[in-house]
């Protein structure tokens, strides 16, 4: 079941980096850095809505899963675009401090995708 979760979190995180790729090629990076904390919002969202719809052996703890599945969607997206980034301008965008906010998106973002989830009935009971 671990490794069903952490897959879902890495087909949003591969979602997200499309994303964002794309839109570097059509928009400069100044306005693409800006948008990012909306994907990463994005991207957490699905992945909590992914890891309650999709586990239905969760019954206890599923919003500490959902919110964990955000994180973990944020921490990932955010080691992937700094690597993207630093190679692509010979810098790298964002601080520690970007970390800190792309982690606390993720758990809320997270945790509303599994609320999501559960106001649609696909959760257990």
């Amino acid at each position: 079941m671990f490794l069903k979760n952490i897959s879902y979190i890495f087909v949003e995180v591969f979602g997200a980096v499309l994303l964002v790729f794309f839109l570097s090629m059509v928009v400069d990076t100044g306005r693409v850095v800006k948008l990012i904390p909306w994907i990463v919002a994005l991207s957490s969202a699905a992945s909590g809505y992914c890891v309650l719809e999709k586990g239905h052996s969760l019954k206890k703890h599923r919003y500490l899963f959902t919110a964990g599945a955000g994180c973990g969607s944020a921490l990932l997206l955010y080691a992937v675009l700094s690597v993207f980034f630093f190679f692509s301008n010979g810098e790298g965008p964002f601080t520690s401090w970007d970390l800190l906010i792309f982690l606390a998106i993720g758990s809320c973002c997270g945790s509303l995708g599994g609320v999501i989830a559960a106001k649609k009935g696909v959760s257990p009971k």
